[in-house]
């Protein structure tokens, strides 16, 4: 298990941010927190007045890693790093990797 914070990076982009993960975290884990997050029922304590700020919740199965992208012209990079950081979820990493 590892904190999932420690495993991903934040970027802003033109009308989105998008949280690149390593490719050891599973995808499965990903996309079903971020489904948690689409419901306002963020298992990282996420603040909802963020996560009002985004219109579409994706995740992305990528060669390099899950992609999530979070859809909205308001979404900060800033902002999400700041909840990202503090998501003390443990998460099992998939050491086939």
């Amino acid at each position: 298990m590892t904190k999932l914070s420690n495993h991903g990076n934040v970027q802003q982009k033109t009308g989105e941010v998008q949280i690149v993960f390593e490719p050891l975290i599973p995808f499965d884990s990903i996309q079903g927190m971020l489904s948690e997050c689409a419901t306002g029922k963020c298992s990282c304590g996420c603040d909802p007045q963020m996560l009002a700020k985004v219109d579409e919740f994706i995740a992305e199965k990528g060669q390099n890693g899950t992609i999530v992208h979070l859809k909205g012209e308001k979404v900060k990079a800033q902002e999400v790093e700041n909840n990202f950081n503090h998501c003390n979820v443990n998460i099992p990493l998939d050491d086939s990797k």
